[in-house]
């Protein structure tokens, strides 16, 4: 799991370099407890961080450099966020928009979309949470606007790291190959199809999708084995899923249609996104039975034609 920078609770208010120094000291400690734990050492940011103002005249880059800030701590700081890679403001071709409590959050969606913590200064009671509810604006394949809530792991102290426990470092398999090898010891409650193991083994030791496909595969197994009776309740899906829109489906059903193990075709149309660019569909038969169909590349929409 990787550390993504709130900026909006860096928020500009007044406050004394004092206060602002505290802030940021608990702030590269919840960092080093998230690390700690096992989250990837690189802070994300949608945005310049040493410019990020902590008080007024008062930006990370002078906090930086403040002697009465404790050299281990700024060590610390410099560390996580000299390997940080900047990240798009729009997320998935601006397709997609995220805002927490009316402002626009590209950094919290980021942390979504990619399964990341936010990490946020505590700077007011907003962020005293280990998750947070933004809401997703998705324009859809046919054109339609969705708007739903979705949560993000979130921390701003030690004691919301220490609430995500094994999830910053989940016991994870070592590649794709040994997901297919342990499939029925590892999601039982899944049936893969024959074209899977390919599509797994190219998840190698040190894919950033490898832990994320098991994650999800582990929790739709959980899910499949605790439903053995009526009617699929998509709301109850551990997961948030959705099917592919008609106008999706009637140009590009062919790439959504895979064989089951009695030589019918099927459809596919539920899938799983995991992160922006990559997707699990499966074929929901009933209670206890579910076919994995593919794992792979965003297949083709009438939005994402080529």
């Amino acid at each position: 799991m990787e550390l993504v920078l709130n900026d909006l609770s860096f928020t500009t208010v007044e406050r004394t370099h004092y206060e602002a120094r505290s802030l940021m000291e608990q702030y590269v400690r919840t960092l080093a407890a998230a690390t700690r734990g096992g989250a990837a050492k690189v802070l994300h940011s949608v945005v310049d961080i040493n410019m990020l103002l902590l008080a007024a005249d008062y930006p990370i880059a002078r906090w930086r450099n403040d002697d009465l800030v404790e050299i281990d701590i700024v060590r610390l700081f410099k560390s996580l966020v000299t390997r940080a890679p900047s990240l798009p403001a729009n997320l998935a071709d601006g397709l997609v928009e995220y805002r927490f409590e009316g402002e626009e959050a590209p950094a919290l969606g980021f942390a979504y979309l990619e399964e990341s913590l936010a990490v946020s200064l505590a700077s007011n009671a907003s962020w005293d949470a280990p998750l947070l509810s933004i809401e997703e604006n998705s324009v859809e394949a046919d054109g339609d606007l969705t708007t739903s809530h979705v949560q993000v792991l979130h921390a701003a102290t030690e004691a919301h790291v220490a609430d995500h426990g094994a999830l910053l470092c989940p016991p994870t398999p070592p590649d794709g190959t040994t997901m297919w090898l342990k499939r029925d010891e590892l999601y039982p409650g899944l049936t893969f199809l024959d074209g899977i193991e390919g599509e797994l083994a190219v998840l190698g030791s040190n894919d950033h999708r490898t832990g994320r496909v098991h994650r999800r595969l582990s929790e739709l197994s959980a899910f499949m084995t605790g439903w053995d009776s009526g009617p699929l309740d998509a709301n109850a899906l551990p997961m948030r899923m959705t099917r592919d829109s008609q106008a999706t489906l009637q140009q590009f059903s062919e790439e959504r249609t895979f064989v089951l193990p009695d030589g019918t075709g099927v459809v596919f149309s539920w899938h799983v996104k995991i992160g922006s660019r990559t997707r699990i569909y499966v074929h929901f038969v009933g209670p206890g039975e579910c076919f994995v169909g593919y794992i792979g590349a965003h297949l083709r929409t009438v939005r994402f034609a080529n």
